[in-house]
């Protein structure tokens, strides 16, 4: 299996940014943000329909906070958290068609 190239090679193409953070852990978090408004068809062309769109799909991953607490024994007090991280892009219906 080859995911390296799954993000060039998918209708909506995104790239990966690594975001580095001291008060959260992880500390390093891989993130994707969409290269195009428009979903694409072979040959790097844009799908006609103004109707469909690159979304990012996201997942929630457990994280630690950081406080500015610190425990008994003089450790920092770490909170625990969820947050929404964007791990794909792909085609699907504009928000504004989409029935609320």
């Amino acid at each position: 299996r080859n995911s390296s190239s799954l993000n060039q090679r998918s209708t909506c193409p995104w790239k990966t940014i690594i975001t580095k953070r001291a008060d959260k852990f992880p500390f390093t978090i891989k993130e994707v943000k969409c290269t195009c408004d428009k979903c694409l068809l072979l040959g790097q062309q844009a799908l006609a329909a103004n109707s469909y769109g690159c979304m990012p799909v996201f997942q929630i991953v457990p994280v630690l906070t950081k406080t500015k607490h610190c425990g008994a024994e003089g450790y920092y007090i770490w909170k625990e958290g969820l947050e929404e991280i964007a791990v794909a892009c792909t085609c699907a219906f504009a928000y504004e068609l989409y029935p609320h």
